[in-house]
């Protein structure tokens, strides 16, 4: 319990305010310096005290947190716990880079060294941008009782490179280029770039706001200390992102998730598909996904084609989506997480309709049929092979839900996507931060409301799935890669046809769509009248 108070309010005596720390040398290594740089031998006693006052402040430009569980962080605190290992530290270990706003070397007599001058390193708000995971572990031995602080201030010295600067260009390249003890993502090297500053600031003023993570474990390390760090790093309280304290996670978005449903919102669901790293590796994508958004022109031509592929990127603008645009992306990438069932799920659903028409067999709860029977029969189920498709092509989903929503609504631009999010039904979701349980009830309802937008929605895109599964079933079958399959242009455009066909089927009578009219027609109009601006079809 004394361990996890101290961990709570760790720096909680100066969690505002101007950061100074004093790091002592040994007079037997000296100090070597430089015009805007120095290094040397630092006292880890002196780095723990630095970290119990300051606590995650001292991270902020790191480009993660604590890897929690990490062998190599395991392997620092065992070093420390043995006096010949503690006594080569700083040939074990890589050490620290700090950039701070300047240096100055001191020599005074201290009381805690019984009068003896003792010398040392202040530094005026220092950052250390590598070395997060030696100081953390450092604390932790402490903290768990391997090594007394006294052993440390005795015995234990640490590699110190502190460079004085405040060119913020510079401190990115430091950052990106020393960052390699514990493995890197590309994602994490890029935390600290305008664009993810640009987007988190965004979203954190929307109403409500909305947490960027743009680093790895990010949210769990800042709120682990009791939030106590939160408002200093994120410039808002906890409070205002989590808006039920007894549930951990609040309103909080991931970037390698806001990247994928950003792709997938403005058209580029086959880019959105490939893999997470490359959002932040590859250059150009990663420009795609921060840097560059739809023209209100744009948006015309992507509400009216179906075969929306030529000419995309040159089409964009030079310049980061609003936040409510990011937040809207999100919001349908999440409803089609929370509307598709598992695999398990769809696949239970399925049998059960197996054995409702004498097909399969089951007894005390479990399919007894042959696994080869069940396979032959979910490879003719239309309820199964839809939600397949649907599984495997949830990108695809969220482009044709923006395409519907831009050809009733007009150009997706940032007050239409406020003005979606606060109107209909991810309006409540909006605010609590599950985005999923709406959704899962629209999978399974009987019946809709017609304020009940992406429901109706993505239902109309459940039976369009189930319409292009008709059309295209032996090709699917026999698809060895069905993922890699849906996620072709010509998929996309083939969906979009079957929505627009299943559109103008006046007569078609579905709980998410009556009779009599189109489907577009039977949406609601948004309050400031922005179906004046829909896209009519050609």
């Amino acid at each position: 319990m004394d361990d996890f108070a101290g961990e709570f309010v760790l720096g909680s005596d100066h969690a505002t305010g101007k950061i100074e720390a004093d790091l002592g040398y040994e007079s037997d290594y000296g100090i070597m310096r430089a015009k805007d740089y120095c290094y040397f031998l630092a006292n880890a006693a002196d780095l723990l005290d630095a970290f119990m006052s300051y606590g995650w402040r001292l991270f902020d430009l790191n480009v993660r947190y604590e890897i929690k569980n990490s062998p190599i962080n395991g392997d620092i605190v065992r070093s420390l716990s043995y006096a010949k290992s503690r006594k080569r530290f700083h040939h074990f270990n890589n050490g620290l880079i700090v950039v701070a706003k300047s240096y100055s070397i001191r020599e005074e007599k201290s009381k805690k060294q019984g009068g003896e001058p003792r010398k040392f390193v202040r530094l005026v708000e220092p950052q250390i941008v590598n070395g997060l995971q030696t100081v953390k572990s450092i604390y932790n031995a402490v903290a768990s009782g391997d090594v007394s602080v006294e052993d440390l201030r005795s015995e234990c010295l640490v590699q110190m490179k502190v460079i004085q600067t405040g060119e913020a260009d510079f401190v990115a390249r430091v950052v990106q280029s020393t960052n390699n003890q514990n493995p890197m993502s590309a994602r994490n090297l890029k935390g600290n770039t305008q664009e993810q500053r640009l987007l988190r600031a965004g979203l954190a003023s929307l109403s409500p706001g909305w947490f960027l993570q743009v680093k790895e474990g990010g949210w769990e390390s800042i709120t682990d200390e009791g939030g106590r760090f939160f408002e200093s790093i994120v410039g808002q309280s906890m409070a205002a992102f989590r808006p039920n304290p007894r549930v951990k996670r609040g309103r909080v978005i991931d970037n390698q998730e806001a990247a994928k449903a950003w792709l997938a919102f403005i058209g580029f669901a086959d880019k959105a598909g490939e893999r997470v790293a490359h959002f932040f590796a590859d250059a150009d994508t990663y420009d795609l996904s921060f840097g560059r958004r739809p023209t209100v022109q744009y948006w015309y031509e992507f509400a009216q084609r179906t075969d929306f592929d030529k000419g995309r990127e040159n089409a964009l603008e030079v310049r980061q989506g609003d936040a409510s645009q990011y937040l809207l992306a999100y919001a349908l990438l999440e409803f089609v997480k929370g509307f598709v069932p598992s695999p398990q799920r769809f696949r239970e659903q399925a049998l059960n309709e197996g054995v409702k028409a004498g097909r399969i067999e089951k007894s005390s709860g479990q399919f007894v049929s042959p696994l080869s029977f069940q396979d032959n029969y979910l490879a003719e189920n239309t309820t199964y092979q839809t939600w397949r498709l649907m599984s495997n092509m949830k990108e695809v989903l969220v482009e044709s839900a923006a395409h519907i929503l831009a050809r009733k609504y007009g150009p997706l631009d940032g007050g239409t996507c406020t003005a979606l999010l606060s109107t209909f039904d991810l309006k409540e979701s909006v605010c609590s931060g599950d985005l999923r349980d709406v959704a899962a009830c629209a999978a399974i309802a009987k019946d809709f409301q017609a304020e009940e937008v992406f429901s109706r929605v993505f239902n109309l895109l459940r039976f369009a799935a189930t319409q292009y599964w008709e059309e295209k079933k032996k090709t699917l079958l026999f698809s060895s890669r069905l993922r890699t399959y849906l996620l072709r242009r010509e998929v996309a455009k083939d969906l979009k046809e079957q929505i627009w066909d299943a559109d103008g089927r006046i007569r078609l009578d579905k709980p998410w769509k009556p009779e009599g009219v189109t489907f577009l027609e039977s949406l609601p109009q948004l309050p400031d009248g922005g179906e004046k601006r829909q896209v009519k079809r050609n």
